[in-house]
């Protein structure tokens, strides 16, 4: 080539030159042309990505700086705001606000909203050779390229479903509460009563627990046990020649009705009187026979094998202490059959307060509507406790039930400052609020439909109370399944399919709910809570059961559809266990010792369980959108 190249003259040598070199010169050009298209096409990609990651993170934290108002306020929360990437140069502007689903628009907010809008861009000195010359200005800062994201919220529909079967005040049950231990301490190394038992005397003013006690008829010379019932009724009773008012008076015409009619007079108008001032309805054999006369009928049993030789009375009431839960045996398997020894016959505070734990809210003595406990009771006294949600007045503080009300207002009220600032109720997350118990104790009980009312929720739950003893587990499971189904029709009903996530969190004694491994709950990095290692596994001793396998089947079901399920399940080993459908726990509080289990710390438990429910209220799902 260089050869024919002499052989051109010399004009043509230099036009061959210039075309050579001007082709050299094109090429090199197209080259870094394409180079740096490459550049800025990657560079807008990891913009994009950057901005996409970003968006996310800031939208699924939104509810926590909402609550904390960080987002009006702080340095990332503003419109003006610029935050540096890590080393990096690019700068981020994160602009809280409002998605429409509608209009399929974002607006800016002053304050929180659903939704965050991430702007991120780079500064034109970390550009390369073309960097001045693409892209656009951003708050008078050049750059060479911008990528937009906006991430928002999904609003939910949330059903509480919350166990207000006779288990959840077994935390407070006093006559076997010193044995709450699984398995049981001695008695002669028994630690102090759990704290929620002064608790509750205080609640009733009843003094220092455990006040003073008798046993049935030591005023006249009975002995202890189902014997004194014995003693006072047979013909030989020291009340035959007692300097008594004829109306308690034994004589040997008398039939064992009337018989128990004086003796049960005398012991409420002398006895109980005398140890129980403070009780409701005030202790009278003219005005209130029947009420204590159930309560006496409940205390009188054999306490062991030698007392079933005794005489009980005639026509006692099938509501007696043996006759309950007592001990609950799914929470306790391994405590003694005559764990009733100390609590059998005797009368005062400690088992009239007992009485009222077993019949719960549902159940009343024969023949009366009395119940102090119950909602629909007269007596039962109230006091005002501030929460997370403002002042609100709870009845006795039986557990482990009334740390449920107060970690449930809590999560309600971080719901409500959430949604607060959304326009659009269509925006924000629906919550109900559904008790359940045995079919025959209520079955699903709706204390709050599906609505965005968060006061009138907080109020409901003043109202749980934990039912009567005297329900099954299976029933419990039968009354579950009713209120899941409630669950379902109600989010099932004028739902966007894509648009509301559907979530079930069940609050359950974990005496009812199947075993579960037990760790300790974190938020993992993709915001969902997640397992840090089993710790603790709850060994209730009890099998499997065709209820709980028909519940289960239910819920995975229901995991099939689209929701999500969340279960907490709260019990005497101070353990608050949270999983979804599928099995995988989510938290827990760690296993205590002996002794510290006896003490029930409540609020400790309080405090976790509301840190788990606020966790889970905060937790919604969040998506990119378009």
């Amino acid at each position: 080539m260089l050869q024919r190249l002499k052989c051109l003259p010399c004009s043509s040598r230099s036009r061959f030159w210039q075309a050579f070199t001007l082709g050299l010169v094109v090429g090199g050009l197209s080259a870094v042309m394409a180079m740096e298209a490459m550049r800025i096409q990657t560079l807008r990609i990891r913009l994009q990505s950057a901005a996409d990651v970003y968006a996310i993170h800031q939208a699924r934290h939104l509810g926590q700086r909402c609550q904390a108002e960080s987002l009006a306020k702080g340095q990332s929360g503003t419109a003006s705001a610029f935050t540096r990437v890590a080393a990096r140069k690019e700068l981020v502007q994160v602009t809280a606000g409002i998605w429409d689903q509608t209009t399929r628009r974002f607006h800016a907010t002053e304050d929180c909203g659903n939704a965050v809008r991430v702007i991120v861009s780079e500064n034109a000195h970390s550009s390369g050779f073309f960097g001045g010359i693409v892209g656009s200005d951003m708050g008078e800062m050049p750059h060479t390229s911008t990528a937009e994201s906006v991430a928002a919220v999904v609003a939910r529909d949330i059903v509480f479903l919350v166990d207000l079967s006779g288990a959840m005040n077994d935390a407070t049950e006093p006559v076997w509460a010193w044995a709450h231990t699984c398995p049981m301490v001695s008695r002669t190394d028994a630690p102090p009563p759990p704290v929620g038992l002064q608790q509750v005397f205080d609640d009733f003013g009843f003094g220092a627990y455990p006040g003073e006690s008798e046993w049935f008829g030591k005023p006249w010379g009975a002995g202890p046990g189902v014997s004194a019932y014995t003693q006072l009724a047979s013909d030989g009773s020291p009340l035959t020649d007692a300097p008594l008012p004829t109306r308690y008076r034994i004589r040997p015409e008398d039939n064992p009705l009337t018989r128990k009619r004086k003796i049960y007079s005398l012991v409420i108008d002398e006895q109980i009187a005398r140890l129980m001032p403070r009780a409701w309805p005030t202790p009278s054999s003219e005005s209130h026979y029947d009420f204590w006369a159930a309560y006496l009928d409940y205390l009188l049993v054999p306490a062991s094998e030698r007392e079933r030789l005794g005489m009980l009375p005639p026509e006692q009431s099938p509501d007696r202490l043996d006759r309950f839960c007592n001990p609950d045996r799914d929470w306790c398997p391994h405590l003694p059959h005559d764990v009733l020894v100390d609590s059998a016959g005797f009368i005062g505070y400690r088992t009239y307060l007992q009485f009222l734990l077993d019949l719960g809210r549902n159940r009343w003595p024969a023949k009366t509507r009395d119940g102090a406990w119950s909602e629909f009771g007269p007596g039962r006294p109230l006091h005002e406790e501030g929460t997370a949600g403002g002042v609100f007045s709870f009845p006795p503080r039986e557990q482990p039930m009334h740390a449920v009300r107060r970690s449930l207002i809590a999560a309600l009220a971080g719901l409500q400052r959430r949604n607060a600032l959304l326009p659009d109720a269509g925006l924000r997350d629906r919550i109900a609020l559904i008790g359940y118990d045995a079919p025959q104790a209520g079955g699903a009980m709706i204390f709050q439909p599906l609505t965005t009312e968060y006061r009138a929720a907080m109020l409901a739950c003043q109202r749980l109370q934990a039912g009567s003893d005297k329900t099954s587990g299976e029933e419990v499971e039968a009354g579950l399944r009713s209120a899941l189904q409630v669950a379902r029709k109600w989010t099932s009903v004028d739902r966007p399919a894509s648009h509301r996530d559907r979530w079930i969190v069940l609050i359950r004694s974990d005496g009812h709910a199947a075993t579960v491994p037990v760790s300790r709950w974190h938020e993992g990095k993709d915001g969902v809570g997640q397992a840090d290692g089993i710790t603790f596994s709850p060994d209730t001793g009890v099998p499997t059961r065709p209820c709980r396998e028909e519940t289960a089947k239910l819920i995975a079901r229901l995991v099939l559809e689209g929701y999500r399920v969340h279960t907490v399940a709260v019990g005497p080993n101070g353990v608050v266990a949270m999983h979804d459908g599928s099995g995988g726990t989510r938290c827990t509080l760690p296993a205590r010792s002996s002794h510290a289990l006896a003490q029930w710390r409540f609020a400790e438990v309080k405090r976790e369980l509301t840190e788990l429910l606020s966790g889970l209220a905060s937790s919604a799902r969040v998506r990119l959108v378009p």
